[in-house]
């Protein structure tokens, strides 16, 4: 005759199985957020060769970062314009605006969002629906010293882009990153902030979302992971959640040389 289970070695039976389960849970959850790492990657790839593309038709000039920042119109960024500040930037031209200098050059006809950022897309009327950034994918570019030259430390500091060769390190210089801007909630912030301005700190936008790690483009085109540098208490918006919502500087506080164009 066939003996059947007891209930105390079923109860033994599942406490092993729930064990094991809890054991590979963050181990699958691990490997799930580097799948979508990987896709945020070829995401940046994509964005620095529209960016080449773009410099090559504009005698070696990068996109502009912003071109109506320096008189308040917040209408015209690098991935879209819109009509008002009350609408949602668009990427592709229409009749009233012009759309995304970056249109012409991305195979997909769109930027792509961060997989890891998406969630904030996807909420119903969550902080994405109104985010003053909406609209570049999760991702930041390098408004001080790549997209304009309003940087410290740029004497003839103006809204112009920088041309390629004035970007003395590509290598060491960082294009775009995962970024993001704290509000009250996380939302999308369009520019990678150097540490230092001319007499403060800036407040950091770059978003340690993968693993406590930032995927950063290089202006060689090179991408890598990288852990965060230092990060603020506080900020000039009087905010304080930057610790917990993993947003701050790749490298040190006091120093610009991986944003510069030395």
């Amino acid at each position: 005759m066939t003996k059947a289970f007891t209930l105390l070695e079923l109860l033994v039976v599942v406490g092993i199985i729930g064990l094991l389960g809890g054991m590979l849970l963050p181990a699958l959850s691990k490997a799930g957020e580097e799948g979508r790492k990987a896709v945020c990657i070829s995401n940046l790839r994509q964005l620095f060769l529209a960016v080449e593309l773009y410099a090559m038709d504009n005698d070696d000039y990068y996109p502009p970062s912003t071109w109506d920042i320096e008189n308040g119109g917040g209408l015209h960024r690098w991935h879209g314009t819109r009509v008002t500040t009350s609408d949602l930037f668009v990427f592709e031209p229409q009749s009233n605006s012009p759309g995304s200098p970056l249109y012409p050059y991305l195979i997909t006809g769109k930027i792509k969002v961060c997989p890891t950022f998406k969630k904030y897309y996807d909420e119903p009327g969550g902080p994405w629906s109104t985010a003053f950034e909406a609209g570049c994918g999760g991702y930041g570019y390098n408004d001080n010293y790549v997209g304009s030259g309003r940087g410290k430390g740029i004497v003839d500091g103006s809204i112009n882009p920088a041309r390629r060769h004035q970007i003395k390190m590509p290598i060491e210089t960082i294009m775009f990153s995962d970024c993001a801007h704290w509000g009250g909630e996380v939302v999308a912030y369009s520019f990678v902030t150097p540490p230092q301005y001319e007499h403060v700190h800036s407040t950091p936008t770059i978003h340690f979302r993968h693993n406590g790690r930032a995927n950063v483009c290089w202006c060689d085109g090179h991408v890598t992971s990288e852990p965060m540098g230092y990060t603020l208490g506080w900020t000039q918006y009087q905010t304080d959640n930057l610790i917990s919502s993993n947003i701050g500087y790749v490298g040190k506080w006091n120093d610009n040389r991986l944003y510069d164009r030395e």
